[in-house]
């Protein structure tokens, strides 16, 4: 071992653990911040809040380097936790740009289903209740790539809002590409 690295937060007292054991460098890498979930599910005053807040701040002060997706999520947790932005680096999720790529047509015809697409964790940060639910009575079909703690519950409510959706969990990037660009 050489390094312990992290893909998220949440569970890194075993990675720092192990780094103190053998004496290793820790490095965290933060896509989906622990915390900023923990504050969308609960009230700020909730204890689970205040407890992923100081969960948070403990191991990312002690990291020896941290990477985040986004430079906005480094702004925030440097904020939040006082850091030291020199041991901090923006690292994006890996994304195959040549499966993204055009072709793509937004062309809605009159009389045929508007496939909606949608890519990501089914939780509730994501509203997609509101997304299904938006779309009763709609010609639309939805298709939702992903999954997470709201899967069943999605699934149960297009159902009985008699919303055409089509859950796909998840698949390979160049699926999910096919899959979208058949979306409007």
């Amino acid at each position: 071992i050489d390094v312990l690295k992290t893909n998220q937060l949440y569970g890194v007292h075993v990675a720092f653990k192990c780094a103190q054991l053998y004496r290793k460098p820790l490095y965290i890498r933060q896509g989906y911040s622990f915390f900023e979930s923990q504050s969308g599910k609960f009230v700020a005053a909730d204890s689970r809040v205040k407890y992923a807040k100081e969960y948070e701040c403990k191991y990312l002060k002690v990291a020896d380097a941290i990477a985040f997706s986004t430079k906005e999520m480094v702004a925030a947790a440097s904020k939040r936790c006082d850091l030291d932005l020199n041991s901090i680096s923006v690292l994006p999720n890996y994304v195959v740009e040549s499966h993204w790529s055009p072709p793509h047509s937004s062309v809605c015809v009159s009389g045929q289903i508007t496939r909606i697409g949608y890519l990501g964790k089914f939780t509730h940060q994501k509203n997609l209740e509101s997304l299904i639910e938006a779309c009763v009575g709609l010609p639309v079909q939805l298709w939702l790539i992903g999954d997470g703690e709201l899967g069943s519950s999605l699934k149960k409510l297009a159902r009985q809002l008699n919303v055409k959706a089509e859950f796909s969990g998840r698949v390979k990037q160049s699926i999910a590409c096919e899959i979208l660009r058949k979306c409007k």
